[in-house]
């Protein structure tokens, strides 16, 4: 699979939706299916993935040892396996399929040829 990397500009776009903040990342064709990026916002790496189910957004650290990996990881359905470790994630709720713990989810949004992503929130905690 294809990654890339991007980087949130300080500048960049911000929209609300119901309730959350959403920053523009990307064109939308930059990302096509099949593929998988990684977005540095606010401190964190969050991993981007466009399959044919839709756009979702994890936690880029696997919870086996919070190496920064899962989007270089093998798309299964609507999981991820990590590439190192193996273990597995519901790209739609970031709990663990295979191995344990979770990883946070981030929405997504599409919207006038644009990928906005979900600021990550300080209340997140490991498990």
């Amino acid at each position: 699979m294809t990654v890339r990397v991007f980087r949130i500009e300080e500048d960049a776009e911000e929209i609300t939706y119901q309730g959350r903040q959403y920053v523009r990342l990307c064109p939308v064709e930059a990302v096509p299916p099949g593929t998988a990026a990684v977005v540095h916002v606010d401190g964190e790496d969050v991993a981007l993935f466009h399959c044919h189910e839709g756009v979702f957004a994890l936690g880029n650290r696997c919870a086996h040892q919070h190496v920064s990996v899962l989007a270089d990881g093998v798309l299964e359905g609507l999981s991820v396996r990590c590439p190192r470790h193996g273990w597995r994630y519901d790209l739609r709720t970031g709990k663990a399929v295979e191995g344990s713990g979770c990883v946070p989810v981030y929405g997504v949004l599409p919207q006038g040829g644009w990928f906005y992503v979900e600021r990550p929130t300080q209340s997140w905690q490991w498990s």
